[in-house]
């Protein structure tokens, strides 16, 4: 080969390496850059995850006070069952009660009219 040929292969891989150097470089910033960007998505991520953490304690918190609630509304629930048949019963105590007054009212008055009776006829 002549010299003309090598010296154009050598300016040749001259250009040829540059640019390669040169696309390493940028490469090289580009990554730089996009450690950067990874490392605030894994530390926004990471704060996420604790928010997140947070929110679980809270609605297990909530699931907590619901189920209470739950239980004291079935308490009440029974206390009011136990409160309905109190009361049925109390009304029929005063029906008895009422129809007793009614038969010795009753008997009160055909008492003194037997008595009237009984001195109109002396």
């Amino acid at each position: 080969m002549s010299k003309e040929v090598i010296d154009g292969l050598r300016r040749d891989f001259e250009v040829l390496r540059n640019e390669m150097y040169s696309q390493v470089s940028n490469l090289r910033e580009r990554i730089s850059r996009l450690e950067g960007i990874t490392i605030q998505l894994v530390e926004r991520i990471n704060d996420l995850d604790k928010r997140i953490d947070g929110l679980d304690k809270r609605v297990d918190a909530l699931d907590k006070r619901i189920d209470a609630l739950d239980r004291r509304i079935d308490g009440l629930d029974r206390r009011i069952d136990s409160l309905d048949k109190r009361i049925e019963s109390l009304d029929k105590r005063i029906d008895y009660i009422a129809r007793i007054s009614w038969v010795l009212t009753g008997t009160v008055i055909a008492t003194l009219i037997a008595s009237i009776v009984v001195h109109m006829i002396k």
